[in-house]
């Protein structure tokens, strides 16, 4: 599945498509909360995505730049209770590379673990869409025209994205996250687009 064309819009849109249409589902019906899979949802499950980074404000000041690229992460959950999860993550954002009017190439290339909490709303049987906020500990591996060196930090990140249950303790998971205030060498703070969608596994 190609990654670069797709929007946030898009991942939103797929696990309700997919309801409707690739698994010969029945339409599916908004459910009040505490009704329907919530009795049914597994207390832990592990992932991994494929996504695609944004480059967001990375690129001002370039006079060329490349606005995205491929990554990948991985994750785990426990659930708290019927609508909150707690998750961790680790994630590869790939790299982000700009040239400036002199010529001057700069990439970054950052990664890092996430903590975070998950508040979930049961759309249908299949359907459970999510919010979620919490603290991205990272690294930035830098190189500005060929001087290499590193930062780290912490920083607050937010997203929302939706479940689909496959069957099987089989799940499909798209989403869309931002990540704020990830430094650059130059003292500038950006902000991170992370679209990803993955299969995670959940326990019994």
């Amino acid at each position: 599945m190609k990654l670069y064309t797709l929007t946030p819009s898009v991942f939103m849109g797929l696990l309700l498509a997919v309801s409707g249409s690739a698994f010969g589902a029945p339409p599916v019906n908004p459910l009040p909360p505490g009704q329907g899979a919530g009795t049914q949802q597994a207390p832990n499950y592990v992932g991994a995505s494929l996504s695609q980074s944004q480059g967001g404000t990375f690129c001002d000041g370039f006079e060329r730049c490349n606005t995205q690229d491929q990554g990948w992460k991985a994750y785990s959950g426990v659930r708290i209770n019927q609508n909150l999860l707690m998750e961790g993550g680790y994630v590869q954002f790939g790299d982000l590379m700009g040239e400036n009017t002199a010529g001057e190439l700069s990439t970054a290339s950052i990664s890092g673990y996430t903590t975070a909490g998950v508040i979930t709303y049961n759309y249908s049987e299949k359907i459970e869409l999510l919010a979620k906020g919490g603290v991205f500990w990272w690294e930035n591996e830098l190189d500005v025209n060929g001087t290499g060196s590193k930062l780290d930090g912490k920083s607050p990140f937010f997203g929302v994205g939706a479940n689909y249950d496959l069957g099987d303790n089989l799940g499909l998971k798209a989403e869309w996250e931002r990540y704020k205030d990830l430094k650059l060498d130059n003292g500038n703070k950006v902000s991170q687009d992370l679209i990803s969608l993955g299969v995670t596994f959940s326990s019994l």
